[in-house]
């Protein structure tokens, strides 16, 4: 039987509505980000940076080298600015969807406030720098943003899902973090030792950030707790492995990094919104074991039979040109019908018309018959 959480996150009666009045005013914040930070994205997604790789690695402008890239992938850079501001967009949509949907249901627990309010200003704080380089005078504002983001992001990972700090030692540390956070940035000129302490904290956060919840759900947490922070491993775990295939992509030279930085890193994080509002609304948390079981075997299962694919490609039409002298579409067909033998242990599991139709929509594709069908043996019962 899953146990309900009796940590004390329900606001009081009197705190009910200054916290709403303060998520509101967050909301305010994160939309003015996004209305006067993204056209100017997409201006700086049209303005090519010819300056070294060091200093276009801090802007959102595409390197001379990376518009070359994109210009032989057949994608002008005007093309790319609309792909990538309009995929910007729709991080946002989700991002910031999500957490108005967490404010709606739960407007009176005080850690699902911090949950939505991190949300919202998540993908906000990528408008900030376009803001600060365009209005100067704007800038303190974009980077309150930027701050908030951080203190709630801290908050979150030090009380989720109980609410309290664990273990409690830490509670010092959390505070210490969250101070930095809101003021390093404000007070660096006038306190350089600010900007000198950030990096070591921020370090020891990659740290004792997983290990304070490896703590609580080991020593504190409970049933549905430990459920609940499944959830957001889940949405961390996927979020890591998506955007390694993409640093691997990038390392051998098939993805640009503008492409990286704009839609992996985005549609990687994509899985962290979605798993925090479900674990933070608890709904249907038992479900959890089930897609992460299914993940792994069908992410396996999938990256295996693309080796495979691929592999026998290359091996058989090497081994072709070297006794014809030439290529041959025949290598397709060998390869998808050992692809389709290797699949027939899971035939039952997965729907033969939508297979078959695949199936004979790449064949069409690729070789381009006259005719084209597909036969079945009927299972012997």
């Amino acid at each position: 039987m899953i146990q309900q959480s009796v940590a004390p996150t329900r606001l009081p009666h009197v705190w009910l509505w200054p916290a709403r009045l303060a998520w509101f005013l967050i909301l305010l914040l994160a939309l003015w980000k996004l209305i006067l930070g993204t056209p100017l994205i997409y201006a700086e997604k049209l303005v090519v940076c010819t300056a070294s790789a060091e200093v276009c690695a801090e802007g959102i402008s595409p390197s001379l080298e990376e518009i070359k890239t994109l210009a032989a992938s057949g994608i002008s850079q005007h093309d790319y600015a609309v792909l990538a501001t309009a995929f910007r967009m729709l991080e946002t949509v989700v991002w910031v969807g999500v957490g108005i949907l967490i404010f709606c249901l739960r407007s009176d627990d005080w850690l699902a406030l911090i949950a939505s309010a991190m949300m919202i200003l998540f993908t906000t704080g990528y408008a900030g720098d376009p803001i600060i380089r365009a209005y100067p005078d704007l800038g303190w504002l974009a980077q309150l943003g930027f701050s908030l983001q951080n203190v709630f992001l801290l908050l979150f990972v030090g009380l989720f899902p109980s609410g309290r700090f664990a273990p409690r030692w830490l509670r010092g540390y959390w505070m210490v973090m969250v101070a930095l956070a809101l003021f390093s940035d404000f007070f660096a000129g006038l306190f350089p030792v600010l900007e000198w302490l950030w990096l070591p904290f921020w370090l020891s956060f990659l740290i004792l950030g997983p290990y304070s919840q490896i703590y609580r759900y080991f020593k504190v947490s409970t049933p549905t707790e430990r459920l609940q922070t499944r959830w957001v491993v889940f949405g961390f775990a996927a979020m890591a492995a998506f955007i390694l295939v993409g640093v691997l992509l990038e390392q051998i030279g098939f993805l640009p990094g503008v492409v990286m930085g704009d839609f992996f890193f985005g549609l990687g994080a994509l899985a962290l919104p979605l798993s925090i509002g479900v674990s933070v609304l608890r709904y249907r948390l038992w479900d959890v074991e089930v897609i992460i079981r299914r993940t792994l075997v069908y992410g396996a299962l999938t990256i295996a039979l693309i080796l495979v694919y691929f592999g026998s490609v290359v091996v058989i039409q090497g081994l072709l040109t070297a006794v014809g002298g030439r290529q041959t579409a025949v290598v397709t067909v060998i390869s998808t019908l050992l692809i389709a033998a290797l699949f027939t242990p899971l035939r039952q599991e997965v729907d033969l018309e939508e297979l078959s139709s695949q199936l004979l929509m790449v064949v069409e594709e690729t070789l381009q018959p006259e005719h084209v069908s597909v036969w079945l043996r009927e299972s012997q019962k």
